[in-house]
């Protein structure tokens, strides 16, 4: 699996090691704020508003594609194009876009769109700005791979070639920031020191670590945002969060701690609830003797009560029917859960003839203690199951191995918010971490499709089809899909 991908596999459990330690589920990071509200004192006089991250802001230099760094740098830079808060592609330096075949997408550059130095946004920074990702060799690189090179049509429209088809174009655009190829050309220029954009927000300070100080831009070409001024404050423990939270010291937080909730409330804040582009779900070995039977698939699935699991989480999620996340695209609303049912569940079992009822989940430290409660509902209806607890790097050589009999797993989508390195991993018969155990002719045919199409009502049709063969198949147990959290200062006449 590439880099980029294993991030996704591991992400939510490195997360939960902290959280499920306090038996909640802290919420992941989806950092995108509402640029609408101004915040103002009381006496309605502009002050400066402080958003807090608990994630760190390591370099100013887009390029490096450092993930959590660029949470923070959108507010300074821009991409082609961007996410909103539930994931959608939005315009951002491209006004608009199209194919003109399978490899060559044509896009239309804004107009009228200036640098924070005054310097003209054209196609030529967006050749620079692909050119120095690439020559840099990181993560970005390897994330704009399949781009063969980028074409100055006019200086306000670019083609893009691909080596490939690739209908994750626009997703993977979302993450390469637009630099000033002029600033570039001076010898003595940090990007580091003074970084120039074109979003929303001039650079002003940097204290590494601690804060990000931001004014707004007067010339943004979406006219100048509120607040118009900016500290973005990095606040790694959860206790100074919730100190400076009692206080009002923040406007704005992201990573919301649930345990949190009503103190927030009556500290004057609103709690905003969005959706985390992240999954739970089981996930079975389909050549073990016991599971290769879909009855007793089904029963897992019916012996579960995903409210208990909720529970266990913080209470803030929801069950799920299927292995992607609501609002990914090709997300099949037709598909209902498994319906908990334990009798039914214990009446299959005590029908088995024959065949050994022993076996192993295979979990990570961190959800160990969803990982218990599901063994407990198992044995409930008569399955004899051990749990193995184990790190990431076992874990997934594990699942690799084809040893494992089924394994609790969390999937972040938020990246680019596409089941594809799901489907190509986990659920394809040549994925590296399904060996074969799951086979189904119709799903590869369609998995492969998938992957060329750029039209996307065809691709929608093709992926949703997919999510309909595996939920017939019962490949896995979906479980739930936590929420993600954020709280708001409210403050009157805003």
């Amino acid at each position: 699996m590439k880099k980029t991908n294993k991030k996704k596999l591991i992400l939510i459990l490195v997360l939960l090691a902290e959280v499920l330690t306090f038996a909640i589920y802290m919420a992941l990071y989806f950092e995108m704020p509402d640029f609408a509200k101004a915040v103002k004192t009381l006496q309605g006089e502009e002050k400066t508003a402080t958003y807090v991250y608990s994630t760190s802001l390591r370099t100013l230099d887009p390029s490096f594609y450092d993930e959590e760094s660029n949470e923070k740098l959108k507010y300074v830079y821009e991409g082609l194009v961007g996410f909103d808060k539930y994931y959608r592609i939005t315009p951002l330096l491209a006004t608009s876009w199209s194919n003109l075949d399978k490899k060559t997408w044509e896009f239309n550059l804004r107009e009228g769109v200036t640098f924070h130095n005054g310097e003209k946004f054209t196609a030529d920074d967006v050749i620079f700005s692909f050119e120095r990702a690439k020559s840099l060799k990181t993560d970005l690189a390897e994330l704009l791979s399949n781009i063969k090179e980028i074409q100055k049509i006019t200086d306000h429209q670019i083609y893009i070639i691909t080596k490939k088809a690739d209908p994750l174009l626009l997703s993977k655009l979302t993450n390469l920031f637009i630099l000033s190829h002029q600033a570039f050309l001076g010898l003595e220029y940090n990007v580091n020191e003074s970084p120039l954009g074109t979003g929303p927000y001039l650079f002003e300070r940097w204290k590494k670590e601690d804060y990000l100080h931001l004014v707004a831009f007067e010339n943004y070409y979406a006219g100048i945002q509120e607040p118009q001024n900016l500290r973005i404050k990095i606040v790694p423990n959860k206790y100074r969060r919730a100190a400076k939270l009692a206080a009002q010291e923040i406007d704005y937080l992201f990573n919301v701690p649930p345990e949190y909730f009503e103190q927030i409330r009556t500290a004057g804040y609103e709690v905003l609830r969005y959706p985390s582009f992240n999954s739970f779900f089981l996930l079975f070995n389909h050549r073990h003797p016991l599971l290769q039977r879909k009855e007793i698939r089904k029963a897992i699935g019916e012996a579960i009560n995903k409210e208990k699991i909720i529970e266990i989480v913080g209470g803030f999620a929801k069950p799920i029917s299927q292995l992607i996340a609501t609002g990914v695209f090709g997300y099949n609303s037709s598909l209902t859960e498994i319906p908990y049912n334990p009798t039914e569940a214990k009446t299959v079992v005590e029908n088995l003839q024959d065949t050994s009822r022993e076996l192993t989940l295979d979990a990570e430290y961190a959800t160990g203690e969803i990982g218990y409660f599901i063994v407990t509902e198992l044995e409930n209806i008569g399955l004899d199951v051990k749990l193995n607890l184990l790190t990431q790097r076992e874990l997934l050589q594990k699942i690799s191995s084809g040893e494992s009999d089924f394994y609790l797993l969390a999937w972040d989508f938020s990246g680019v918010a596409d089941p594809a390195d799901l489907l190509n991993e986990l659920v394809s018969s040549e994925g590296k971490y399904n060996l074969e155990n799951y086979q189904n002719e119709e799903v590869d045919q369609l998995i492969t499709e998938s992957s060329r199409e750029t039209k996307e009502e065809k691709r929608i049709e093709e992926i949703q089809k997919i999510m309909e063969l595996i939920h017939e198949d019962i490949i896995g147990v979906p479980l739930i899909e936590p929420y993600l959290l954020e709280a708001e200062l409210q403050i009157p006449n805003y």
